[in-house]
């Protein structure tokens, strides 16, 4: 590939000294740095995503993750004496030592971890909306329509603010939504999705866990589980545990069960979670077969969500399908489209 075909290289190649951080990660992986860890490196150094680096590549988005967390990331690592890189603090992390302009940003769509103010944190909106269900219960207060429509003008704000990256904005809007109808707890989603987008893990685990405390809608319920297997996977790819797999998994399957068996996301979530990570556990692949046939059995339903992704997700196969898996793996992922096309 090409600096025409992955334009990275040549940008990091312009602000960093790029001979020397190689020659360095080398001493500590006793070998070059493969082109790929090259390719991936200068991404993260010019601030790009590992959805972008996947898409870039062609790989799948979790495959792209697990060889970070087992390869470039452990020499970062030992590299910066840091014991948790994330994509998005790399440049941070080798500014000072291998920068070569350091007034100068490589990106100005900067997406770092945020401080939030304490009244947008999660224990301060627990805090308020049980307050809010005591108040309404003492006071024993009706319904209101207008209230009603308000909520969803403000709720239609913070999803505007959400798919224009201002998280910060959207959670500030849900909330003042959710106090304005407490009974809308799949709003507490949105915000957990908010924290998610954040990285503050934390906050979001806080947020579904409260959500499935109380009694919600299966659908709400369903988004509660897929985030917290979402949050476990992401956990996983930063720093391979088999603990994180397994709780994404569980996290998955208890989402599965509240749709009925009718939600091909989390199923698909599970198949692609365990081959990314089956390079990690080769015991895996048995049980992403398993879980294939799972999500193939889900998918064939003629009332499941599955036509409604079904773009998105046979993408995400092809993807899968460049990884070097095994050949019945392989057939099924190839065969997806074909499988499930649309009469």
């Amino acid at each position: 590939m090409t600096s025409i075909d992955f334009p990275e290289l040549s940008e990091a190649a312009n602000n960093w000294n790029l001979d020397n951080l190689y020659d360095d990660l080398a001493v500590y992986k006793s070998l070059p740095i493969s082109d790929f860890e090259k390719k991936c490196l200068c991404a993260l150094l010019c601030r790009r995503n590992i959805s972008y680096i996947a898409l870039r590549l062609k790989w799948a988005v979790g495959s792209v993750r697990t060889e970070l967390c087992r390869g470039l990331y452990q020499y970062l690592k030992a590299l910066t004496s840091v014991e948790k890189i994330v994509w998005n603090n790399v440049p941070d992390l080798l500014e000072v030592r291998y920068r070569k302009n350091k007034s100068l940003l490589l990106n100005q769509d900067i997406n770092l971890t945020v401080e939030l103010e304490s009244e947008y944190k999660v224990t301060s909106i627990v805090a308020t909306i049980e307050n809010e269900m005591l108040r309404r219960l003492d006071a024993d207060v009706p319904e209101s329509k207008d209230i009603l429509l308000n909520v969803q003008v403000v709720i239609d704000y913070g999803d505007y603010k959400y798919q224009t990256n201002d998280y910060v904005a959207a959670i500030k809007s849900y909330k003042e939504a959710v106090v304005l109808d407490i009974s809308c707890l799949g709003i507490l989603n949105k915000i957990a999705s908010c924290y998610y987008q954040l990285h503050l893990y934390d906050e979001a685990q806080i947020m579904c866990n409260f959500v499935l405390a109380y009694p919600a809608t299966d659908e709400v319920k369903v988004d509660s589980y897929n985030l917290l297997g979402v949050i476990c996977q992401e956990l996983a790819s930063q720093d391979y545990k088999d603990l994180y797999v397994q709780s994404a998994i569980y996290f998955f399957k208890q989402a599965i069960i509240n749709s009925r068996g009718l939600n091909v996301i989390p199923a698909w979530n599970i198949v692609e979670l365990l081959l990314a990570f089956s390079r990690n556990e080769p015991s895996y692949i048995p049980r992403a077969k398993l879980a294939f046939y799972d999500f193939k059995k889900i998918a064939s339903q003629t009332n499941s969500n599955f036509q409604a992704y079904r773009e998105s997700i046979i993408k995400e196969a092809v993807s899968l399908s460049d990884n070097g898996l095994d050949e019945w793996l392989l057939q099924q992922l190839n065969d997806l489209s074909e499988i499930f096309a649309i009469q």
